[in-house]
């Protein structure tokens, strides 16, 4: 199951990459949010405007990037091998 280190979903263009979007992360209760966070997405990519009924917290930011890419794998509490 895909998540983020803060357990809320991750959307919109991601820093540093532009024209890439995404829209990922929604851990478990998070999957019923998906259909609102698709038209968002979809809002997002016509008009270049955040859709105002999507959390902000949900938008993709550096440093959101930033500590996903710090945290430990719970595992074995080395640095995770993966970057979003």
């Amino acid at each position: 199951m895909g998540h983020s280190v803060d357990q809320r979903p991750l959307m919109g263009e991601i820093p540093g990459r532009p024209g890439m979007y995404i829209s990922a992360g929604y851990t478990g209760h998070g999957m019923a949010t998906i259909h609102s966070l698709t038209r968002g997405l979809a809002h997002l990519l016509k008009t270049g405007q955040w859709d105002q009924r999507v959390p902000a917290p949900y938008r993709v930011t550096a440093s959101r990037l930033e500590a996903s890419n710090a945290a430990l794998d719970p595992r074995t509490e080395e640095p995770q091998k993966g970057k979003l």
